[in-house]
């Protein structure tokens, strides 16, 4: 199979498995970050992903009134993940079916690069595409792609 059929084929399983995800709404610990929190909707808290204090003390959340909540809700240091938290919110500002599509999209992303690795290390593009199907497919994924506050986990 050629690399762009299996590039959409790949994609189709993804956007099948976990295109109703679009429709949701924050849920979770992600109404808190994105709807309720002002952290992500102010650019110049991205200077902040370079420094110390980004990761935060989870006591702190939980002690913090939600009219004054303004954390970035990393408790270890993932700047990558927190810069597509800021990215998200400058394209898509509150409307969650634009945070739940970025997530599909880095599922995807994370899928054919595993794809790619297997081709690599095994020379075979068969055991490759079965492999990033189990991956993509795998019910694990699902609170994963689903929750867009658990996008470090993709």
């Amino acid at each position: 199979m050629s690399i762009t059929k299996t590039v959409i084929l790949l994609s189709a399983v993804i956007l099948f498995t976990f295109g109703n995800c679009l429709t949701n709404e924050f849920i979770g610990d992600t109404r808190v970050l994105f709807e309720e929190n002002t952290f992500y909707k102010n650019p110049e808290n991205l200077k902040l992903l370079f420094e110390k204090s980004i990761v935060m003390d989870p006591g702190k959340f939980l002690n913090t009134p939600m009219k004054e909540i303004s954390i970035s809700g990393g408790i270890s240091y993932r700047p990558v993940v927190l810069f597509t938290f800021f990215f998200d919110y400058a394209i898509w500002k509150g409307i969650p079916w634009g945070h739940n599509l970025s997530n599909v999209v880095l599922h995807i992303i994370a899928v054919l690069l595993l794809y790619g690795l297997v081709v690599l290390l095994t020379a075979n593009r068969n055991l490759a595409f079965l492999a990033a199907l189990l991956f993509c497919k795998h019910p694990v994924q699902s609170e994963v792609v689903n929750n867009v506050g658990y996008r470090s986990d993709i």
